[in-house]
């Protein structure tokens, strides 16, 4: 997170800063170390990715990347949903970008698991909601069923007063 004078990350807190005072969005992909995460909290998302050095040169394409930031990348755009894991506790930094005892992300962490159990709590919640209006609506008309039955049976008490000429 922070190199001999501590400024390693300014440049990135600075680009970070200019896009979101014009109302834009970042991701940032920490390649190589999951604890760089932690330096752009600031940042709308942040992407981990392991693996991310240059592979060896190939015979029929010449230098290739790793496929874990080619990866990365597709997933900030949205062609896949990503499904990795934190493999180690990512510690939070103090207010001089030195790691606290305090775990910001722990092991095993995954924000897209995050994501999809609030997701599915929301939608758990408005069918419960739906249930309960639904339910609602079935009350009241029951309620009206026996309005109409009362008022069948009321048609039924002057009808037979009628027959009977009372």
């Amino acid at each position: 997170p922070a190199n001999e004078d501590g400024k390693s990350g300014e440049v990135l807190d600075r680009i970070i800063e200019a896009l979101h005072s014009q109302d834009k969005k970042i991701t940032v992909i920490s390649a190589e170390l999951p604890y760089d995460a932690a330096r752009y909290q600031d940042a709308d998302a942040i992407m981990v990715t392991y693996g991310s050095t240059w592979m060896l040169e190939t015979a029929d394409s010449g230098a290739a990347v790793s496929p874990n930031l080619p990866g990365a990348i597709c997933a900030v755009f949205g062609e896949f949903t990503p499904g990795g894991k934190l493999p180690v506790n990512l510690p939070s930094l103090n207010d001089d970008k030195v790691f606290s005892d305090e775990i910001l992300y722990p092991r095993g962490y995954s924000a897209v698991q995050e994501a999809e159990a609030e997701e599915e709590e929301k939608s758990e919640d408005q069918n419960n909601g739906e249930e309960k209006k639904d339910s609602g609506k079935e009350d009241d008309s029951e309620k009206k069923d026996d309005s109409e039955k009362k008022d069948d049976s009321e048609e039924d008490d002057s009808e037979k007063k009628d027959d009977s000429g009372q």
